[in-house]
């Protein structure tokens, strides 16, 4: 299983054999990191993914499997704060509710023994000519010093992705060890 590894935020996470990492020097948290004002950096990259992976088939119209992977300067947050935090995710999904439908959400979810909001939803991706669906699986995991958002999307087809791969991909994470 091929295994990203992010010293700086003592990250790493694995994919299966079929999918492939996009190189790390496209990231633009690696060019943050080499900026000389903190502050500014986040401000600029906090919501860039630095990591990126993706599987491919050969279907027109059907959403390519994909992984990001950002992060942010946080805390670990109590109950009431961590379930409000995720109302205020739900609400930001409700804006458009004919495209985004909620199948799961908790404030209660762990991934890698950290505590995470996770919310499953189903939305229509729509351009001129096509519309494709698509379901997304967002995690909010907290750390003492940083929120990782983990996104794993794909087709709303189950034909075109494995969830033993999207769950697999989720339980090789490690974080802070």
């Amino acid at each position: 299983m091929p295994t990203f590894h992010d010293a700086h935020f003592k990250f790493s996470i694995g994919i299966p054999d079929h999918w492939h990492f996009m190189p790390a020097a496209w990231s633009p948290i690696e060019q943050a990191k080499r900026s000389p004002d903190p502050e500014d950096t986040w401000a600029r990259f906090a919501d860039k993914p630095f990591c990126c992976a993706m599987t491919h088939h050969e279907v027109a119209g059907k959403m390519q499997p994909t992984l990001h992977v950002c992060a942010r300067p946080s805390r670990v947050p109590g109950d009431a704060e961590a379930e409000a935090l995720l109302a205020f995710q739900l609400e930001l999904l409700r804006d458009d509710p004919q495209s985004f439908v909620v199948e799961r959400a908790t404030h209660e979810a762990n991934v890698a023994g950290h505590r995470a909001n996770f919310i499953q939803v189903t939305s229509v991706a729509r351009t001129e000519a096509v519309e494709i669906g698509v379901r997304s699986r967002t995690y909010l995991v907290f750390t003492p010093r940083y929120a990782l958002t983990l996104t794993l999307s794909s087709s709303d087809d189950t034909a075109f992705y494995d969830e033993a791969d999207l769950t697999g991909i989720i339980n090789s994470v490690r974080v802070g060890r």
